[in-house]
């Protein structure tokens, strides 16, 4: 007989053999909504949508989403377990919360402020129900490093001047991560020691620090990185916005189309596990208030977008997310299936 603590995994693995997005019936005997696998989404209307999104596994690895309170757009969360034994520099998954809202679109110069939200844990480990009372109150640093584990936790939106490419993580131009936790030793996509000091804004009590790529769509990937772990943030991102838009890094007539919040999965020998809840955005329009942003260190020259000489060309996606690709559905699943059912073997 299955442990009850394993009870999810097998239920994600029946759903993808039957083509099934989520197995409802053995996640509410688990306190959970719904539970997602390989490149799964789901909705229901609520004002948010989740998607487990691993979009480069490896062979021996895997990942499931389990979505608590999905029909609430105030106390919905997610338990995200997964492992990736394989390539430490790659990213392999991205299990994430999208933000809906009838504001999105909109032109970046045309916002007085833009509020996002979000609390998280990380921690070795499966969670195998919904009412644990501690799902986020952990950030076992110590455990996660003692089993090699990297992965960020970041929010990620996405800008184009066209308002359909601007709602596509394929084909907007533009991408400002906001990276406000990190996991092992995660780079962003353009990451250079040498200028580590040289772009800087402030946001809330943090210098948040400025990296620069292009990734191999040709994306202008802008990564915000805090100093510090935040496992609650609750900020007006609008400054870090500005600075882009300012700073003539991105149009200002860019629109954001798409705002989402999780973790980019890079390695893992063991589960571990991803936990989100506190989910939130408000979005004011109208004439923005000019922030003052920080200057450029001395040392340093003028920013510049990642296309021009300040730039690092078409560079590698395994600093970063870089690149979302896709593979055929019948492989994922296979993967998948393969995967969950190893990892329900070697947990029982």
């Amino acid at each position: 007989m299955i442990p009850p603590a394993h009870a999810a995994l097998l239920a994600a693995t029946l759903a993808l053999l039957s083509g099934v997005n989520a197995s409802k019936k053995s996640a509410s005997a688990n306190g959970y909504d719904a539970i997602i696998c390989g490149q799964n989404g789901y909705s229901d209307g609520s004002g948010l949508s989740y998607s487990a999104n691993a979009w480069n596994p490896d062979d021996n690895g895997f990942q499931c989403l389990s979505i608590i309170n999905a029909s609430s757009s105030t106390t919905s969360g997610f338990d995200a377990t997964w492992k990736w034994p394989g390539d430490p520099d790659a990213v392999h998954s991205f299990p994430h919360v999208t933000f809906l809202s009838d504001d999105l679109p909109v032109t970046v110069s045309n916002i007085s402020a833009l509020r996002l939200a979000a609390s998280w844990a990380y921690a070795p480990g499966s969670i195998s129900t919904a009412d644990d009372a501690g799902r986020l109150d952990g950030f076992d640093t110590n455990g996660l490093n003692d089993i090699g584990a990297k992965a960020n936790i970041a929010f990620d939106m996405f800008m184009d001047m066209d308002k359909v490419k601007a709602a596509s993580a394929t084909a907007a131009k533009y991408e400002m991560m906001i990276w406000i936790g990190q996991v092992g030793n995660p780079y962003p996509l353009g990451f250079d020691s040498e200028n580590a000091t040289c772009y800087t804004q402030q946001l809330g009590s943090f210098n948040f620090t400025l990296y620069t790529g292009q990734n191999s769509r040709g994306t202008l990937v802008y990564s915000w990185v805090s100093p510090a772990d935040q496992t609650s943030f609750d900020e007006d991102i609008t400054p870090l916005l500005q600075y882009l838009w300012r700073n003539e890094l991105v149009s200002a007539d860019a629109r954001i189309g798409l705002v989402e919040f999780g973790s980019e999965a890079y390695h893992s020998g063991n589960n571990v596990t991803f936990s989100a809840g506190d989910f939130d955005m408000n979005v004011w329009l109208g004439t923005p208030v000019k922030f003052e942003l920080n200057p450029v260190a001395d040392h340093c020259e003028a920013p510049e977008s990642p296309a021009g000489p300040q730039g690092t060309g078409s560079s590698s996606s395994e600093k970063g997310m870089g690149l979302r690709a896709r593979e055929a559905p019948m492989t994922g699943v296979i993967v998948m299936v393969v995967a969950i059912v190893s990892a329900l073997a070697s947990l029982g």
